[in-house]
């Protein structure tokens, strides 16, 4: 997997990857870059070329047959069992992930925290970047 090192370079600053979906790119963070890269690593993955690269050898048989495991996964009851600090950012306007689904995912989770932020789509990062980098920001320096 190809991936860039950004921010700080000193051994003692902890690591923050930075993934996004299949239908963004890692360009899509650079409103985190600077405010991230004063206190973190950074590394940022480009799954969207890995991915590409994978789809295009791929059978359409098989890629149905992966939507289609896709959708019948399901890791809810497993929720429970997460023991890390975790934190669960959405955008109040997001048309992709239900608020409900949120919602569910920050109760379901033990000890999470859920953060809504107004006037934001389902890219949080880029619809309010200085909103998210905050809350972001303060959830990582608590834990």
């Amino acid at each position: 997997m190809y991936y860039e090192r950004r921010g700080r370079t000193d051994g003692a600053a902890p690591p923050v990857l930075f993934l996004h979906g299949l239908g963004s790119s890692a360009a899509d963070w650079a409103p985190q870059l600077g405010p991230f890269g004063e206190r973190y690593r950074l590394l940022q993955a480009h799954l969207y070329r890995l991915a590409v690269a994978s789809l295009g050898r791929t059978s359409r048989w098989t890629y149905l047959a992966s939507i289609g495991a896709l959708i019948a996964f399901d890791a809810r009851t497993r929720l429970g069992r997460v023991a890390c600090p975790t934190l669960v950012v959405a955008g109040e306007r997001d048309r992709t992930v239900s608020l409900a689904s949120t919602a569910a995912l920050g109760r379901d989770i033990p000890g999470a925290r859920v953060e809504l932020v107004p006037d934001s789509g389902h890219v949080t990062n880029r619809d309010q970047p200085t909103i998210f980098n905050r809350i972001v920001l303060d959830f990582l320096a608590t834990h």
